[in-house]
């Protein structure tokens, strides 16, 4: 009888006859693993290298908790029966104690092998310490020297009757949606920020309304007002028929 554990291959749920075992008896592929697990250890426990003469198929779909799971596995090549005896075809390559010797053995050879390399680096890793820490000692009285020819660019200068709340929600707007940014020239910013001064004629209210009629239908660039936002905003700037203003006017 061999020891209490059974090797199972990590590729194993994911093998074709997995898959052909779980359409044969209709049940979910992780299922057969499991009972094909409970059919191994009953082989570990109760053959030696997985010759089982006196059992049956029968036997096999009882351990399994399935009828048609023997038939199953013969169908897919993990189960054979020869002159009336059940056998597992290879089944000494994994299991069996001679196969879990040498697992074991591979097991502690690379147990050992890895740390052999732990201390190995460690050795080394506390040899180039010193080194390291002279170099940083050159470092920190060695700074680098600055890079030339690099300046920090000067933020543009706004004009006075610019809205600049609403261009710096432009500017926010378009950094959001990666657009090509502007630079702080008089050809590239200040072009932006004449063009919509001339669209509002100057008035900070007219320039909010440009920005957020662009911002809301998605465009890279600043328009004119639309004729129905144009009438509203004449109307609201307009006098009520009964204020001082008007009256004034009517008299």
């Amino acid at each position: 009888m061999a020891s209490s554990w059974i090797k199972v291959e990590v590729i194993t749920p994911d093998k074709p006859e997995i898959f052909q075992i779980a359409e044969i008896l209709n049940i979910d592929p992780d299922a057969v693993l499991g009972k094909l697990v409970r059919i191994w250890a009953w082989a570990d426990q109760q053959t030696i290298d997985g010759n089982a003469g006196s059992v049956t198929r029968g036997v096999l779909d009882r351990i399994s908790f399935i009828t048609g799971f023997a038939d199953a596995l013969i169908a897919v090549g993990w189960l054979a029966c020869e002159d009336g005896k059940m056998f597992l075809p290879n089944f000494d390559r994994h299991n069996g104690e001679s196969s879990k010797k040498r697992a074991l053995t591979n097991r502690r050879v690379a147990e050992h092998r890895k740390r052999d390399t732990q201390n190995v680096t460690q050795s080394a890793l506390q040899k180039a310490l010193p080194e390291e820490e002279e170099e940083e000692d050159i470092k920190d009285k060695n700074p680098p020297n600055p890079p030339r020819g690099r300046r920090e660019k000067k933020p543009y200068p706004y004009p006075p009757q610019l809205n600049v709340t609403a261009w710096e929600e432009w500017k926010a707007y378009r950094r959001e949606n990666r657009f090509n940014a502007y630079q702080p020239t008089e050809r590239s910013e200040g072009a932006a920020i004449t063009n919509l001064l001339n669209l509002s004629g100057g008035d900070p209210q007219t320039q909010m309304l440009i920005v957020q009629q662009s911002m809301s239908n998605g465009w890279k660039g600043l328009f004119e007002l639309k004729p129905a936002i144009k009438k509203q905003l004449e109307e609201a700037a307009a006098p009520h028929w009964n204020s001082p203003e008007a009256w004034r006017e009517f008299l």
